[in-house]
């Protein structure tokens, strides 16, 4: 029963994280980006995307003929591995500026949705075993075999 609901529940984190990615990954196209640091950046394209300054990767993409930056500093998992200087960026194809860092780490596994889905899961976990009064390991066959063995 424990298996089932644990499988059930991770097939429905595995839904949600394939159909809740933003831009979408099934409309969505891909393009090559630069890593840059945010340092580096003119004040004029700072204020146009929107960009804190500070001192954390900023990535250049093109769609076309048009140039795009991406923030970098929301996601903290895209941080990691960021050791090359390109990366592929996925972008919303009606809105080019709509984009993340396609890495497996960022995009499809967000920090926050994992450690979410940790704590629903134990508290879940936790709850079933309460209202059954039972864990994992104790079915109760021991004491029904005896004493059907008593008898025979």
């Amino acid at each position: 029963m424990y298996r089932t609901a644990s499988v059930l529940f991770f097939i429905c984190f595995g839904i949600y994280i394939l159909f809740s990615r933003q831009p979408d990954y099934f409309s969505s196209d891909t393009a090559t980006g630069i890593i840059q640091n945010s340092k580096t950046l003119d004040t004029s394209i700072l204020k146009q995307y929107h960009i804190v300054s500070g001192d954390y990767p900023v990535v250049k993409y093109a769609v076309g003929n048009q140039v795009y930056y991406l923030n970098g500093k929301n996601n903290r998992l895209v941080k990691v591995g960021l050791r090359e200087s390109k990366v592929q960026v996925i972008f919303d194809a009606d809105y080019p500026e709509k984009a993340a860092i396609y890495k497996w780490l960022g995009y499809w596994i967000v920090l926050d949705e994992v450690v979410i889905f940790g704590v629903a899961y134990l508290l879940l976990f936790g709850i079933a075993i309460a209202v059954t009064g039972k864990n994992p390991g104790e079915t109760g066959m021991d004491t029904d075999l005896h004493t059907q063995m008593k008898y025979n």
